[in-house]
C-alpha cells in the first residue's frame, strides 16, 4: 500500500479558512446520542447546506504522515457554522489544498472541539459524519471536478 498523507506544505494554512465540499459518495449520518448513534440522514439537507469554510487550528499525523485537520467552521448563516470539525484524508497519495486533491476527506462536524490523539468529536449535539474534498478555495475545486473525476 502507497504512502497516503496531506504534503508538509499544507502546514502553512494553519489559522487559514479552507473550504469544505461536501460529497454524496458514502453516506451522511448522525452519531449523537439525540439521534439513533450512527444513523444515516438524508443526504438532501446536507447538499441544500452547501459548502462551507472552516478555520484550520491543527493538523494530526498517524505513523509520522500527515493525515488530518482540526478547525472550526466560518461560515455566516450555514448549517454548520461556529461548530468543531474533523478531516481526514482517506486515499493513497500526497495530497494539497490546491493542484493535487485528496476526493475523498472522512469529516465529524460538532458543538465541542476534537478530542485524542486520532481526533474525534464524541461529545454534545448534533454530530454528524460525511465525506468531503477540502482545498484552498472553489476555483481549486472546479478545476478537480472538471478534470471529469468519477466518485
Amino acid at each position: 500500500m502507497g504512502k497516503m498523507s496531506l504534503k508538509n506544505e499544507c502546514l502553512e494554512y494553519k489559522d487559514e479558512l479552507v473550504l469544505i465540499y461536501p460529497l454524496y459518495g458514502w453516506g451522511w449520518g448522525r452519531k449523537d446520542k439525540e439521534y439513533k448513534s450512527g444513523s444515516p440522514i438524508n443526504y438532501k439537507e446536507i447538499a441544500e447546506a452547501g459548502s462551507f469554510h472552516a478555520r484550520i487550528k491543527n493538523f494530526f499525523k498517524y505513523n509520522s504522515d500527515l493525515r488530518g485537520l482540526t478547525g472550526i467552521v466560518e461560515e455566516k448563516n450555514h448549517k454548520f457554522d461556529n461548530l468543531w470539525v474533523v478531516s481526514v484524508e482517506m486515499h493513497v497519495g500526497e495530497w494539497d489544498f490546491k493542484e493535487n486533491l485528496c476526493w475523498r476527506y472522512d469529516l465529524e462536524i460538532g458543538q465541542t472541539p476534537p478530542e485524542g490523539e486520532w481526533p474525534h468529536i464524541s461529545k454534545g449535539s448534533p454530530i454528524y459524519f460525511g465525506h468531503a474534498i477540502v482545498a484552498e478555495s472553489q476555483e481549486w475545486i472546479d478545476k478537480f471536478l472538471n478534470k471529469g473525476y468519477n466518485f
